[in-house]
């Protein structure tokens, strides 16, 4: 019986003893809520591995990786030309993994009574070409922006696709996407622009404490709403894009089977679930 108790003893201490690999990811603020589901789906399959997210922007994600202060870097954006030549210049391969698409999401606080913008307008909002909601139809309040700092990739998203001039000196630029969120909410003149999934739960509902604004491509189009799933996989919304996880050189070990994870069904239903958009082989072509 001693003996017995003394084989169970050692199991159990082995157990509470087994090496545990740590996986550090940093990066997009957009991706941060998403990967920490994942990381707890896989974790929860995985006792071997043990995995810590943090947000800053997908800049501060790219850096981190470059200089070798995490496994994984969240980015809502490719690589710009400036971070693709150091990596030749340091002699690194960047390999890059599209494991979900986002749309990007116009919100303003429900007291606005404007449904619909185009992108020129959009663009004419944030540079504060147009300062008032009445020059859209709206009442009579001057607009409030709200967006993120320079290191975001959506700031970047917006600036590349969208503005044809400088943003607004009075753009109130903010750490994070939820932030932008409850400064609507309580800023009955605000708009900003989030990632779809920081806004709609999981059976794809949005915030009614928000408007999501619907966009049109052109000032003559019609309107696209970014909870419509067929105008996103089809590409009519205009503001959607492919969300990026980057590892120095192929992913080996723990770092694969987590990227593995996220691209099997069971990942893509947790992206599903968090109001994002899975990525499926019919739309491969289209996201790359």
């Amino acid at each position: 019986m001693r003996r017995y108790y003394l084989i169970l003893f050692l199991l159990l201490f082995a157990c509470r003893n087994h090496p545990v690999e740590k996986l550090i990811i940093k990066g997009s603020d957009t991706e941060i809520n998403l990967v920490m589901a994942e990381a707890e789906s896989f974790m929860e399959k995985d006792s071997a591995v043990s995995i810590s997210i943090t947000g800053g922007g997908s800049g501060i994600g790219i850096t981190a990786l470059f200089n070798k202060r995490c496994n994984i870097a969240l980015s809502s954006r490719p690589l710009n030309p400036y971070e693709e030549a150091l990596a030749m210049r340091r002699g690194i391969y960047i390999n890059a993994t599209i494991f979900a698409k986002d749309a990007i999401a116009i919100i303003v606080n429900p007291q606005v009574e404007v449904k619909s913008i185009s992108l020129s307008q959009l663009a004419k909002i944030f540079s504060g070409e147009i300062t008032n909601w009445n020059q859209l139809g709206g009442h009579d309040g001057e607009i409030s922006l709200y967006g993120r700092q320079s290191s975001s990739g959506t700031y970047n998203f917006l600036k590349d696709n969208v503005m044809t001039s400088d943003f607004a000196p009075g753009v109130k630029q903010l750490s994070g996407t939820g932030q932008i969120v409850e400064a609507i909410k309580q800023d009955k003149n605000g708009i900003g622009y989030v990632g779809i999934g920081y806004i709609v739960d999981q059976t794809g509902k949005p915030n009614r404490e928000v408007k999501i604004l619907s966009l049109q491509p052109t000032d003559t189009s019609a309107a696209i709403s970014p909870l419509s799933k067929l105008d996103i996989y089809s590409g009519r919304y205009p503001l959607t894009r492919p969300l990026y996880q980057f590892t120095i050189g192929k992913p080996t070990g723990k770092v694969k089977e987590f990227i593995d994870f996220q691209l099997s069904a069971a990942g893509q239903k947790i992206i599903e679930e968090n109001g994002f958009f899975s990525i499926k082989p019919q739309q491969q072509a289209i996201l790359q």
